[in-house]
């Protein structure tokens, strides 16, 4: 066998095992039941508004203190959309991608939709905006640029990296960054959609990229974090290569000079931003996918364990207690004042104060 079948064997059998993964969210379905796909998006607020979606495939509108539903989509009449990314809102829209390949555009008002387009596989990051740019990663392995006003195609044709795309593509000037399951990082021109640069890894790259001045990190599920110059492709030459214990599946943070950054490997860590050495690591007791942010001076960390941990940057010792959810967290978080928003695996949406952690109010989107 030569290596490239062996590569497309390795492919098809990732493909396969994450699948799995999309369909129980890490875990295992009881016995004798079938599997169904579930969602993991995380909330999102705009303009007073609390978007967040069930593992089931409803996106509800609420008022921001979560006592009031405004709209769902898809109406109760209609079927519903699996979705893993996040929504983005912008310009009064609301942006959303599901597992059946569509990309929605409602009335981030009223819910009501707008436009749509079908890609050619399912949609597992969020899709990213610049100005009245779209851009989507597919699992056909495609990224798409869409006129966020109509949903018309604004490149030539949809860029073809030749893996499925899991990873959020990140949007820095006039570039975009995006990895694939066949184990390679691209940057692409904001507006031909031509390839600028692009690496190969050990492992799929499902992580959102992070851009920090001319910096890009990004993490692997070859279980090592990287960091490269954004403009040229080149790997910083003062950064090491960081080898984590299990793949990485999230979004890094940067914070005065330090990447805070999840692993599967049930470790968050805390990594110098310019040598990539190891300042702190703090063991969680599950999976960590959700994205780390600092909010009032604490780093919030959401394991798949259901509990969220909240640290002192410069140490990882503990600020407060950890809250246990009860229920397993995969989705990232999103931050509005000193207040971070989180929904677990069992639909319920929980705002939680970050300074002290307690929890203000909770309630379950149905």
């Amino acid at each position: 066998m030569s290596a490239l079948q062996d590569r497309r064997t390795l492919r098809v059998l990732l493909v396969i095992l994450l699948c799995g993964v999309l369909l129980t969210g890490f875990g295992c379905p009881p016995p004798g039941v079938a599997a169904q796909p579930q969602g993991w998006a995380g909330p999102t607020i705009a303009d007073g508004i609390l978007y967040a979606v069930s593992r089931e495939g409803v996106l509800v509108a609420l008022r921001i203190d979560g006592r009031v539903k405004l709209w769902q989509f898809p109406p109760e009449n209609e079927n519903r959309m699996i979705v893993h990314g996040t929504p983005i809102v912008s310009d009064g829209r609301l942006f959303v991608g599901a597992y059946s390949g569509i990309v929605y555009a409602l009335d981030a008002q009223t819910g009501d939709k707008e436009w749509y387009f079908t890609t050619g596989g399912p949609i597992i990051g969020s899709p990213a905006i610049s100005g009245n740019t779209l851009i989507v990663g597919s699992s056909d392995g495609k990224l798409y640029a869409l006129d966020a006003r109509n949903g018309d195609p604004l490149w030539h044709k949809p860029f073809a990296s030749g893996g499925p795309i899991w990873s959020t593509p990140v949007i820095s000037g006039t570039m975009v960054f995006f990895g694939n399951l066949d184990h390679e990082l691209y940057a692409v021109d904001l507006g031909t959609g031509l390839r600028t640069w692009y690496e190969r890894f050990d492992g799929a790259v499902a992580s959102t990229p992070l851009i920090v001045g001319r910096s890009l990190y990004i993490g692997a599920f070859d279980s090592m974090f990287y960091s490269f110059d954004a403009i040229t492709g080149d790997p910083e030459w003062e950064f090491i290569p960081f080898k984590a214990g299990n793949w990485f599946w999230t979004r890094p943070l940067y914070h005065e000079g330090t990447i805070f950054v999840g692993s599967l490997d049930h470790h968050i860590y805390a990594l110098d931003a310019r040598t990539g050495l190891q300042d702190w690591a703090k063991q969680t007791g599950g999976k960590i996918r959700s994205a780390p942010v600092i909010v009032d001076g604490v780093l919030i960390v959401a394991s798949n364990d259901g509990r969220v941990y909240g640290l002192d940057p410069r140490t990882g010792n503990e600020r407060w207690a950890p809250r246990d959810l009860e229920a397993p967290i995969l989705a990232h978080p999103w931050v509005e004042g000193n207040i971070v928003y989180l929904i677990d695996r069992q639909n319920t949406l929980h705002a939680i104060e970050a300074g002290t952690g307690s929890i203000v109010w909770h309630i379950t989107i149905e």
